[in-house]
């Protein structure tokens, strides 16, 4: 998933395209651990992850290397083919932070 390449550092804001974020070169890799449980019909899983995202050759400005960790919940609902995800991430190098809740289907 595209948008989910760095969750402390989302390429959307407000519904537009951050272009501080855009580069010709981007490499980027996640690792997630997930331990799920069946709560009745709901499956639940705690999740803790760690994305890096190099940004090489930007328009403006030097590269960007960042690392973000966090952790989610997920969900799984009856009824619905896919999770329901709920996370919190944090940058390495500035700090930022971010809360998502997102639906993969």
């Amino acid at each position: 998933m595209l948008f989910r390449s760095l969750r402390a550092h989302p390429l959307l804001d407000g519904g537009r395209l951050r272009a501080d974020r855009l580069g010709r070169g981007l490499l980027s890799a996640s690792i997630e651990l997930q331990r799920w449980w069946v709560a009745g019909p709901i499956g639940v899983a705690p999740a803790a992850f760690l994305d890096t995202a190099p940004t090489s050759r930007r328009v403006s400005g030097h590269a960007l290397n960042d690392v973000d960790a966090g952790f989610g919940i997920r969900l799984r609902i009856p009824g619905m083919s896919g999770t329901l995800r709920a996370d919190v991430a944090r940058g390495f190098r500035d700090r930022s932070a971010a809360f998502a809740l997102v639906y993969d289907p």
